[in-house]
């Protein structure tokens, strides 16, 4: 991949793309632990004071790479919920968790395991921009959900089950070992999270 200079904001957007996608690429072959700036700047063939230009730290670049792939989930979310049936809501809650579950797996998963270590290293801008389009837009729209399906739903009680979502999965990578594990654990929780909110 050749990395030429960025000479005005549309070349800078896209050199900061083309980092994240190495980015990208590496966590998914490496994971997080295992991908440093420095394999970074050798995938896209640049220094790595070239990658501190556009990012200070791994965590920054991280954060920001977390906001731009959960965008997706989001879109998805609200257009499930614009589709969701109204005569079985409880069904179309179900089938919206599992959808985002088994779709976009490997970014619960390192929301659940990384985000919280990287926020402790990370600069407050990026901490804000991560909390401002990502953490705070799904709850939202799984908040929407859950008024959905049942109607009188607090808002204590919106908090607790959307801290349960992410609970159950900084633990599921733990469980499951094939495919077909975790599809199967996945349809427990959805299914254990149904019965507690019809039964509360």
């Amino acid at each position: 991949m050749e990395f030429k200079r960025a000479r005005n904001d549309n070349q800078v957007t896209q050199r900061r793309q083309e980092i994240l996608d190495a980015c990208k690429k590496l966590l998914l072959e490496n994971g997080y632990e295992d991908t440093t700036l420095l394999d970074v700047s050798k995938l896209i063939s640049v220094g790595r004071t070239t990658i501190y230009n556009y990012f200070p730290t791994k965590e920054d670049m991280f954060l920001e790479l977390c906001v731009n792939e959960c965008k997706p989930i989001i879109e998805e979310m609200n257009d499930l919920y614009d589709k969701a049936s109204k005569s079985d809501p409880y069904q179309s809650f179900y089938d919206m968790i599992i959808t985002l579950l088994k779709k976009y797996k490997y970014l619960f998963e390192y929301y659940a395991i990384y985000v919280a270590k990287v926020f402790g290293k990370a600069s407050e801008d990026s901490i804000k921009d991560f909390k401002d389009n990502v953490s705070t837009p799904f709850r939202e729209a799984y908040g929407k959900w859950l008024k959905l399906v049942r109607p009188d739903i607090t808002e204590d009680k919106k908090k607790l089950y959307c801290n349960m979502l992410f609970v159950f999965y900084s633990g599921i990578h733990n469980l499951c070992h094939d495919d077909i594990a975790y599809t199967k654990v996945c349809e427990e929780f959805a299914r254990a999270t149904v019965l507690l909110i019809k039964n509360k």
